[in-house]
Formats: structure tokens, sequence, C-alpha cells
């Protein structure tokens, strides 16, 4: 299970995953940069190895086994998500 989390202490966001067994979080890496994760805007994809999320301006795309930023896009503060289908 993957997730991030905000290490308020000192103020970083991490990419990583859980147990879910103990609920314990293990961070894979420190995403520099982002702040103010938009929640409900996370998707995974398993086939690429890839993790979605919005924060504050920006899409991301988050490598599942290291955790490392491949892909960043702006995004206006208007704009809507919409799936089609």
């Amino acid at each position: 299970m993957y997730s991030l989390h905000f290490d308020s202490k000192n103020s970083k966001e991490h990419f990583g995953t859980v147990d879910p067994k103990t609920g314990k979080f293990s961070s894979l890496a420190i995403l520099p940069g982002v702040q103010s994760v938009t929640v409900g805007t996370s998707s995974l994809d398993p086939d690429k190895g890839e993790y979605y999320f919005k924060a504050k301006s920006i899409f991301l795309t988050v490598d599942l086994n290291n955790g490392s930023v491949l892909k960043t896009a702006s995004n206006p503060d208007n704009f809507i998500f919409s799936q089609e289908r």
C-alpha cells in the first residue's frame, strides 16, 4: 500500500509504503517542494509502476519503486477534474 505523509516537524512531504497490518509508514523518498497535497486526487498505475497526485498547482508522477519524481505538470487553480467513460 502506498501513501503520502506530511512530516509537520520538518515540513517535508514523503512518499512511501504503509504496512496494512501495523499501519506503520515507511518513507521511500522526500518529495522536494511539494506542499498542500489535494485530497482525493491520487491514482495508482501498477502496470507502469507509477503514482499520480495533485499538489497545490502541480500534478506529479512518482516512481513506485524508489519514490523519485518522474514527471511534473503545471495546473491552473481553476482546473476541473473530469473522468471519461
